[in-house]
């Protein structure tokens, strides 16, 4: 875990647990402990301390805390400062807390006194601190920590209100308190239990007594119950800014410790509007924050909308993770002692690295569901061709998204389309605006989430400025997640015997330890993939689930757009054609007209008089469906050379005769007229895009015009006369009824129809 701070001086527990916070002085509660033998002050230890060096001890340890604390209250009489009794609780060593399904099991917690008592086991939604209890290990401290971040986490993942977590480990008669939030945790140095009473007492019963905002509760979430149709009702509230709205359901939870620690509510105001909060923790030093990023964007459609934001307050204060750590940045008299070793040690010269961060909370709108919950390819497509939109849109407002990804797309209703959802394109955290000079830039220098990122982003030799095309191409590797991991609409998932994730193309785009070497892998294999049509094709594609083989060249356009066409005529792909030496609008031209070429053959196959969808299933027809998608791609590639006025080494009309050839030569002549129909549509439809820029809408028109009557009809008709001849090679090798024949067969036949 990165931000760890080893051996805090403990006067950063005086600090945390103060007099003020904690509602007593320790040294006033020490003193009635010594008249009632509960502490020895001339032998320096707790009467009855539980013998902590052996193993197995946590209920009597938790139980002796218990009566401790019993008889502070007594001393004390009532703490206003802790309206609720706690208790800790010792039995979760053996058994699990509910409410999750980590079967972890903390050795210590503290929970209120009412749930332990009225059940059997707590959820991690009600446990609000922990401890740990070691010995016989070589590095405790460590070894405890360790422990304690696990609970830590759970605790983050079922409380939505918590800002940080406190804790404490014992490790024989020593104890160290530990401090989680967002911007890591600090560990400080061991002190004796028995040699510093008081410092033991401020930990131990401080954690018991301080109200809940001391414990990293946020106040400005609320429960109260109210009486609905003769029923009482627990209602939850969040305040944004001066608006109490009420939580009805949590749509996304981070259980991280160091980070954003992202959390999404759906919510509804007084006037019943739904509404999306989100409550996050931004780094100081990021310049752009995305609520000013969402005040330049009002009105894009695709883009969420800002309806109110602010900077929580914790008790007047604005809330962040710098506050806790003021002590480290200044030399502090203590106990008449300067104290410096944390800026002089080297164990210290990482502070600076650590990013502080600040507590932010914004309303938004619209809300809607995660795009993976898609009723149709068509609702799929149209809604990533909103998000190409969106993101030319904040392109135009000199804003990168830098995060394009499966959960920052989101479908929500739109009253202009009926059954079909909009797609909208949700989370600034790490957009760029580009408008102005940057003097520095943040030091967390997370781009994006590793599988959709751009390849260039990603490996050493390649690497260069993020661009909008780095979003178009994150865009791109969302919808090749789709098709592999889902099998259908609303994140239908696979079967094992048809697919398996560890072995297919896209496990390469994931690691578990994210770091220079992982990166430089996953960018590498991206580039590799997608580098060429033979490659996409033959490695990417067969891992395509069947529901979306009718995206097979959707896909396949959008790569030709994002990476250089290449084939035996360009041994060496054209940078010309690379999407950072094109005009942006015809880069974004070529991108819609993808998606609005998709949305026409989609919406062709499910209207009745359109044929059926092509067969597509294993062996022979697998392979039509391969060569049927290829080729119009491959003679669009010839076309899309000519896309931005550049000369090379074959002109269109070449591709055109080309292209004739090939099909006539493996059609027996039958397909001519589909050729020429279909190469003068497109070229029509390149022409027609090259001339107006910026127009898709009238790319696609063109497209539709030449090849509406034709192209589904011969299509058809070209792969089922490869078919033929195919047929006809297996009959003459008997050999290519195997596996491996007809794995050769297709290895053959696919270079056949790129080499000509």
């Amino acid at each position: 875990m990165d931000a760890i701070l080893y051996g805090v001086p403990t006067m950063f527990i005086e600090q945390q647990l103060s007099d003020e916070i904690i509602g007593f002085q320790p040294s006033y509660v020490l003193t009635h402990l010594n008249q009632n033998d509960w502490y020895d002050e001339h032998r320096m230890e707790w009467i009855g301390w539980p013998k902590t060096e052996v193993e197995g001890k946590e209920v009597e340890v938790a139980e002796y805390l218990n009566k401790l604390a019993d008889f502070v209250r007594s001393v004390l009489g009532d703490l206003p400062c802790s309206p609720q009794r706690r208790v800790y609780s010792g039995k979760y060593a053996n058994i699990a807390p509910s409410g999750h399904a980590s079967v972890r099991k903390p050795d210590i917690v503290i929970v209120d006194s009412k749930v332990d008592e009225a059940t059997k086991n707590a959820s991690w939604a009600q446990i609000q601190g922990v401890a740990g209890l070691k010995c016989n290990v070589s590095d405790p401290l460590k070894n405890t920590l360790e422990q304690l971040a696990q609970y830590v986490r759970l605790c983050y993942g079922n409380q939505y209100d918590r800002r940080f977590v406190m804790a404490f480990g014992i490790f024989n008669t020593n104890v160290s308190f530990y401090y989680f939030d967002r911007s890591g945790v600090y560990a400080t140095e061991k002190f004796d239990a028995h040699a510093k009473p008081e410092l033991f007492l401020r930990v131990v019963m401080g954690l018991l007594f301080a109200d809940r905002s001391a414990l990293g509760y946020d106040p400005s979430f609320t429960s109260e119950i109210v009486m609905e149709n003769e029923k009482e009702i627990l209602k939850s509230y969040v305040t944004v800014a001066d608006s109490r709205l009420e939580i009805i359901d949590v749509i996304n939870q981070d259980c991280v410790i160091r980070g954003r620690g992202t959390l999404c509510l759906k919510a509804k105001d007084e006037n019943g509007n739904v509404l999306v909060v989100k409550d996050s923790w931004v780094d100081q030093s990021r310049r752009d924050k995305e609520f000013k990023l969402l005040a330049k964007v009002v009105g894009i459609k695709s883009v969420a909308q800002l309806v109110k934001h602010e900077h929580v307050n914790i008790d007047g204060k604005p809330d962040n993770t710098s506050n806790a750590r003021a002590f480290m940045t200044e030399i502090i008299d203590w106990k008449g002692e300067f104290v410096e070793r944390w800026r002089t040690d080297e164990k210290w010269t990482h502070f600076n690295s650590i990013e502080f961060r600040d507590h932010y909370r914004i309303s938004i709108t619209p809300f809607g569901d995660s795009l993976e919950d898609f009723d149709s390819l068509e609702e799929l497509v149209l809604a990533g061709k909103d998000i190409v939109e969106a993101i030319e849109m904040l392109y135009k407002q000199k804003i990168l998204h830098r995060d394009i990804s499966m959960k920052n797309i989101i479908l929500a209703r739109d009253t202009e389309r009926g059954t079909l959802r909009r797609g909208v394109l949700i989370d600034l955290d790490y957009a760029l605006d580009f408008s102005e000079p940057r003097t520095s830039t943040s030091k967390g220098d997370r781009t994006g989430t590793l599988p959709y990122m751009a390849a260039r982003l990603l490996t050493r030799n390649l690497s260069e400025e993020q661009d909008y095309y780095h979003d178009l191409e994150s865009l791109f590797y969302v919808y090749c997640w789709i098709c592999c991991t889902f099998s259908g609409p609303h994140a239908a998932p696979r079967f094992t015997d048809e697919f398996t994730y560890e072995g297919s193309e896209i496990s390469k785009w994931c690691a578990r330890d994210v770091n220079a070497n992982t990166r430089d892998s996953v960018g590498t294999a991206k580039v590799a993939l997608m580098s060429t049509g033979h490659q996409f094709l033959g490695s990417f594609v067969p891992g395509m689930a069947l529901y979306f083989k009718p995206l097979v060249s959707f896909l396949q356009g959008m790569r030709m757009v994002l990476f250089p066409p290449e084939s035996r005529y360009y041994p060496v792909p054209d940078e010309s054609l690379h999407p950072v030496k094109r005009p942006v609008e015809n880069v974004f031209a070529s991108f819609k007209a993808e998606f609005d070429t998709c949305l026409i053959s989609l919406r062709q196959k499910s209207s009745p008089q359109a044929p059926s969808a092509p067969n597509v299933t294993t062996g022979g027809s697998a392979n039509r469906q391969t060569v049927r998608e290829r080729l119009p791609y491959i003679l669009k590639t010839r076309n899309l050379i000519r896309e931005d006025g550049l000369v090379h080494l074959r002109t269109a009309n070449d591709a055109a005769k080309a292209a004739v050839r090939v099909a006539s030569k493996k059609s027996g002549g039958t397909s001519k007229t589909f050729d020429k129909a279909g190469l003068s549509a497109r070229m029509t439809a390149s022409q027609t895009a090259s001339s107006t820029a910026v127009d898709s809408n009238t790319a696609s028109k063109a497209l539709d015009s030449g090849s509406q009557t034709t192209n589904s009809k011969n299509r058809v008709e070209v792969g089922n006369s490869v078919g033929s001849s195919s047929s006809r090679k297996r009959a003459m090798s008997p050999g290519e009824n195997t596996a491996s024949g007809q794995k050769r067969a297709k290895k053959d036949k696919e270079k056949e129809v790129i080499d000509e």
